[in-house]
């Protein structure tokens, strides 16, 4: 069950991407929220390609033996540290994507370590608010190439598997992708019913 304060917090956040959400084009990913840097290097036939900059994100893992749970429990997290609750303070912008890091056992659908991620703003990158609770850190994320393909609605097991199928096909060669973990990337809210955008990224090798 969820605390009054968790759904009041969820509401916010759905609000305002609701607000920008009904007059744009949902590929139109981020909106006027702030996004982690990349360069499109290709287009393909259900995927692009992407390079994305150094930068810094707010991370938190969670208990893999309840994933949905574990997600909420991560989400109010980082959107608490945002909303203030840091050593300093200080509020943040609500920045996109919801970043959720998914690691496999090898050859399996089993998850086995989960992390989920805010982009910290770009007015807060080179000195962002130190986390208050020991379960939230800031991490810098290295220069990285990936396959990224969207799709809509919920995150389920099901869409997310065959989404993965669907890119691991359409790239072909396994040798070109690190199959070993993927992430999830959320541009909605998650009180948002309709015109839901996700993104699957793979990490190019």
């Amino acid at each position: 069950m969820m605390s009054s304060q968790v759904v009041l917090q969820l509401g916010l956040v759905g609000v305002l991407l609701a607000a920008c959400a009904h007059a744009q084009n949902m590929t139109v990913m981020c909106y006027y929220f702030d996004c982690p840097s990349y360069s499109k290097t290709a287009q393909r036939s259900i995927y692009e390609e992407r390079v994305y900059a150094n930068e810094r994100w707010v991370a938190t893992s969670g208990d893999v033996r309840n994933l949905e749970t574990s997600r909420l429990q991560m989400f109010n997290r980082l959107l608490s540290y945002l909303s203030g609750a840091n050593v300093q303070s200080k509020a943040l912008n609500i920045t996109l994507p919801f970043l959720t890091k998914v690691v496999r056992a090898p050859g399996s659908d089993v998850t086995t370590d989960m992390t989920m991620y805010m982009y910290i703003p770009l007015g807060s990158q080179s000195a962002p608010p130190t986390p208050s609770d020991p379960k939230v850190t800031v991490v810098s994320s290295p220069v990285t190439y990936i396959f990224s393909t969207s799709f809509g609605g919920y995150t389920s097991k099901s869409g997310v598997k065959k989404t993965r199928k669907d890119l691991f096909t359409a790239i072909g060669d396994a040798r070109r992708y690190d199959d070993s973990h993927f992430y999830l990337a959320t541009y909605s809210s998650p009180l948002q019913m309709k015109n839901r955008y996700n993104e699957l990224w793979m990490v190019r090798k």
